[in-house]
């Protein structure tokens, strides 16, 4: 006889996801309702009594979040909610192997309140903001957000050109964080966007500033948010005289506002060296600006040998351009015959452009976009918000110079 020793550590055990649910609904679904329901489906098959306040707790959610979460997987059909009272209910994960096949998984889950002109105008319009040619998944996740959070297409476009300009960052999982945020505060048009960006977006720029220099890679907490406020409001702090006495944090093992607060409360004048020196995060954020700028340069001087050497090229980019707009029209039809031939004629430019790259004596990805940290884009800020990698070396170089 056999025999497996068990543990009472949930987490050392594994949980099995239909590569239905990956393929068919996890690659269209907002990330944090793949979240919520892959969680969901850890408790489940460990048959743990988890109810919706520990999934809200671990994942941040607000009540409304995980409502519309079980709302849009119940729409469809791969979980069933019941025994539903004022305050609780239960979640039934469907077994998705027994539902292939039916008419209720067979359909595509995309739709969209937006006829395919001004779907296909608000892609341009995206497109021009950012400077780059949107894929098929961000087109997904684009109609998703007008579905699920009843965004308007001009409150969309304004989020990219504020998330490009702005935050350095146009990956459509940070606008999409970025929306989210938006609609929790009420905002629905472009307009009120801008209103609160006005009144907002100086002060968050000045949190990140002061986290950045302590080190600190998450959002302020509501405690600290009012300390810092009061330094600026109250006590008439400048930016720098901040950021002068978070680098005194250096001499504790864990920086924190309030050591930074006694910090400035028990300064009496200001040391005119100190005030002289740049804070660390706006030296780091120079490197990223010259980075760029150096990058992009390299990037059109390719470019533009490339279409020197191959004017057709500039042609096949265009289609396929439109093609990614053409395949998303179709899925919104429903119709697998457009779809089947856009992916086809997708496929081919894909190969005729690497063929005349590469006659060329050019290499395959030519036309790429340079990037010094494929990451972060030379951003210093990943998809989901959080510093890359690459953050912490120019960090540790700047310090070494020092």
């Amino acid at each position: 006889m056999f025999k497996k020793s068990k543990t009472d550590n949930y987490y050392l055990y594994s949980t099995e996801v239909e590569n239905f649910f990956i393929s068919d609904f996890m690659t269209k679904a907002p990330g944090e309702y793949v979240k919520a329901y892959l969680l969901a489906l850890m408790f489940a098959q460990l048959g743990a009594s988890v109810d919706n306040e520990s999934i809200k707790r671990q994942l941040a959610m607000s009540d409304d979040e995980i409502e519309d979460c079980w709302a849009y997987w119940e729409s469809l059909g791969i979980i069933k909610r019941s025994n539903a009272s004022d305050s609780s209910y239960d979640v039934e994960l469907v077994n998705l192997r027994e539902l292939i096949g039916t008419p209720k998984l067979c359909e595509e889950h995309i739709e969209s309140a937006l006829d395919e002109k001004a779907l296909s105008q608000l892609y341009k319009e995206i497109q021009k903001a950012t400077g780059r040619m949107i894929e098929l998944r961000e087109m997904q996740e684009i109609v998703s957000w007008i579905n699920d959070y009843n965004l308007s297409p001009e409150l969309i476009v304004f989020c990219y050109k504020y998330c490009a300009s702005k935050r350095k960052s146009s990956a459509f999982r940070y606008v999409g964080a970025v929306l989210r945020d938006w609609k929790d505060k009420g905002i629905k048009t472009a307009d009120e966007a801008e209103d609160f960006l006005g009144e907002n977006d100086s002060r968050f720029g000045i949190y990140r500033a002061i986290f950045s220099e302590l080190g600190f890679s998450r959002n302020p907490t509501a405690e600290e948010k009012r300390i810092m406020n009061e330094w600026i409001d109250k006590y008439n702090y400048t930016q720098r005289d901040v950021l002068q006495a978070c680098k005194q944090t250096a001499a504790i093992s864990n920086p924190n506002i309030k050591y930074v607060d006694a910090v400035l409360r028990n300064t009496k004048g200001k040391d005119p060296e100190k005030e002289n020196k740049e804070s660390v995060a706006i030296r780091i954020n120079r490197l990223y600006e010259e980075i760029r700028k150096e990058n992009e340069e390299k990037t059109k001087a390719n470019r533009a040998a490339v279409f020197r050497k191959i004017p057709s090229i500039e042609a096949i980019l265009r289609e396929q351009s439109e093609l990614s707009i053409k395949q998303t029209q179709a899925m919104l039809r429903r119709d697998s015959a457009s779809l089947k031939a856009a992916k086809e004629r997708a496929e081919e430019l894909a190969r005729k452009r690497k063929e005349l790259l590469l006659q060329a004596g050019f290499e395959a990805n030519a036309l790429d976009s340079i990037y010094s940290c494929a990451k972060c884009k030379d951003t210093g800020v990943t998809e989901d918000g959080s510093p890359c990698s690459c953050y912490g070396e120019k960090l540790e170089k700047i310090n070494v110079e020092e």
